[in-house]
């Protein structure tokens, strides 16, 4: 009697350095996707303003982390807005697992004569060739697709994040230094007070301020300025 076989241990195809590289690169490849939003939002949020935002250049790391919060407050609000509308997600649910479940229900197959095989062979091989070009067309074009959409998708979350941002600090900004909770500055220069508003942006060399009194935003130098913040903030509870 021969002895039985072992059974064979199933290997998997990914070792564990190609395992690391993938990761290292899907990581790599969403740093570069933050960075991308956390710039497109920034400029989107001071083009609201109607700023430059080429005197306030930001370092890769802030717009990293710029990124990495504008996209988690669009994941949010898309939860919210699933949340508030949970019956078309249930309904969406429910009309997807009927399709799977069409798709999946025996289909009986028809016979039909193989006309394919009784054509010549010339004949065969033409049709194996446009085939094959219409295969390579359809993978050409749904990549190129596929890509421009994602390209798209970031820059559409990168623009409504800004934009977002904005429109709620200025809903916060509407209620005047003495109501809101933003931090209102005073610009002063020669021991005098040039102008009241809100902090927007700031630089090493400049800063961005929306005037409390015209609704506009300003852009001023540092040198010869000084930032004090609103008495409000510094009276006693």
């Amino acid at each position: 009697m021969t002895a039985p076989e072992s059974p064979q241990r199933l290997r998997l195809p990914i070792n564990g350095l190609t395992l690391l590289s993938l990761v290292a690169s899907f990581f790599g490849a969403c740093a570069v996707l933050l960075h991308f939003v956390g710039d497109i939002a920034h400029r989107q949020y001071l083009g609201f303003w109607g700023i430059d935002r080429g005197v306030f250049q930001k370092s890769a790391d802030w717009l990293l982390i710029n990124g990495y919060y504008s996209v988690f407050g669009q994941f949010v609000a898309l939860l919210g807005t699933a949340w508030k509308n949970w019956y078309w997600v249930l309904t969406a649910v429910l009309l997807l697992g009927l399709y799977f479940f069409l798709l999946s229900a025996p289909t009986r197959r028809i016979q039909e004569e193989d006309w394919y095989t009784k054509l010549p062979a010339h004949w065969r091989r033409l049709i194996n060739c446009i085939l094959l070009s219409a295969w390579l067309g359809t993978v050409l074009l749904a990549t190129v697709l596929l890509s421009t959409l994602a390209m798209g998708a970031v820059g559409a979350i990168g623009e409504l994040a800004g934009r977002t941002t904005a429109e709620r600090r200025q809903a916060e900004f509407a209620k005047g230094c003495q109501a809101a909770s933003s931090f209102c500055i005073d610009v002063v220069k020669d021991d005098q007070i040039r102008f009241t508003g809100f902090l927007l942006d700031s630089s090493s060399t400049h800063i961005a301020v929306l005037d409390a009194a015209t609704r506009r935003g300003r852009v001023i130098e540092r040198a010869g300025f000084e930032i004090a913040a609103h008495a409000k903030r510094l009276e006693a509870p």
